[in-house]
């Protein structure tokens, strides 16, 4: 399976476990629902639970009408989680997953460390590393 078919399968499964953290799927304002969650493989366990844990704050404070997961993505080999409502505890939550993905390979999910080829940063394992 190539990678945007993986990609987008995994965003319909978050979708369809959390339909009220998405925005509605036709609304293309939103990255999500153009590019789906865009990161590797790797980081999918990551992002799953990350997901789990905004649902449960979601859900403890009552505002999961309105708050929507907008955007997922890798930039410079960091996990980006974009969301409707900005405070310190949903920064806690994506911080804390960030941290996470920084030493986690992008492709297999085993430890890894950032690489620098050419200017483009990766996590990746030392495995992982080789095979390019």
């Amino acid at each position: 399976m190539k990678l945007a078919e993986t990609q987008r399968a995994f965003t319909e499964s978050m979708r369809s476990k959390y339909p009220n953290l998405f925005p509605e799927p036709e609304n293309e304002d939103y990255a999500i629902n153009r590019y789906g969650i865009e990161v590797y493989q790797g980081w999918f366990p990551i992002v799953e639970h990350m997901i789990d844990q905004i649902a449960a704050y979601a859900e403890r404070h009552e505002i999961d009408d309105f708050l929507r997961i907008t955007q997922i993505k890798t930039d410079y080999c960091l996990l980006r989680c974009n969301t409707t409502l900005q405070n310190d505890e949903l920064n806690q939550i994506i911080n804390a997953h960030n941290e996470q993905a920084a030493h986690t390979c992008e492709q297999c999910g085993n430890p890894g460390e950032i690489r620098v080829e050419r200017r483009w940063k990766t996590v990746l394992c030392d495995m992982c590393n080789s095979k390019k």
